[in-house]
């Protein structure tokens, strides 16, 4: 689901009105200069504070954090961060990243709370399809054992994804904002696992 962005703050929906802060100053052409950097600078901060900064960044690093959170808030493609490029035209793929979080999650979950087997919870998957909704779906010619099969296979891939696969585990379980999200170690990205995508979560 797409994030929903904040309310814009009410100030930076007005534009700066020249005529406003040449009447606040008289004629005086310095005076008139000084408003207006003093007005653009109150602007600056507003949009800083919006996004959780101080103050305006005095560093490169803190400009960068502050244009990658304005991107974001936009919903600008330019620093997104995905791990593949867009799917082009043919068959739909079933197993995407998401599903494999999703799959991790769920089984991880069943573990924790049930102390069924990471296989048993595959099994228990596919027997209680209502549990899951739309997310595995097996066809009609598919039998419930053969479906447990597959929910294993991919399930033991999504581990070893999760577990040694860089650019997937960064994208999927790191915490924070930026290229390069800290990953937590093994327990805690379990943890985070069930929180994220687990079918318990919704």
């Amino acid at each position: 689901m797409k994030k929903r962005s904040r309310a814009w703050p009410d100030e930076l929906r007005k534009p700066v009105v020249l005529q406003d802060l040449a009447r606040s100053r008289g004629h005086n052409e310095d005076a008139f200069r000084e408003t207006f950097a003093d007005e653009i600078s109150r602007r600056m901060d507003v949009l800083a504070q919006f996004f959780g900064h101080l103050s305006l960044p005095t560093s490169e690093q803190g400009w960068r954090s502050l244009l990658w959170d304005l991107c974001e808030h936009w919903n600008i493609p330019a620093f997104q961060i995905v791990s593949s490029k867009p799917r082009g035209r043919g068959a739909k793929k079933i197993w995407t990243n998401e599903k494999h979080c999703e799959l991790f999650g769920d089984v991880q979950s069943l573990v924790a709370s049930s102390r069924m087997t990471e296989h048993a919870a595959c099994k228990y998957i596919a027997k209680n399809s209502s549990r899951f909704g739309e997310r595995y779906r097996r066809s009609k010619a598919t039998t419930e054992s053969a479906w447990a099969r597959t929910l294993h296979r991919q399930y033991t891939e999504a581990k070893r994804r999760a577990k040694h696969d860089f650019t997937f585990r960064m994208l999927y379980f790191g915490e924070g904002p930026g290229l390069l999200r800290p990953i937590p170690k093994w327990p805690k990205l379990v943890q985070l696992a069930i929180e994220r995508y687990a079918v318990t979560r919704i």
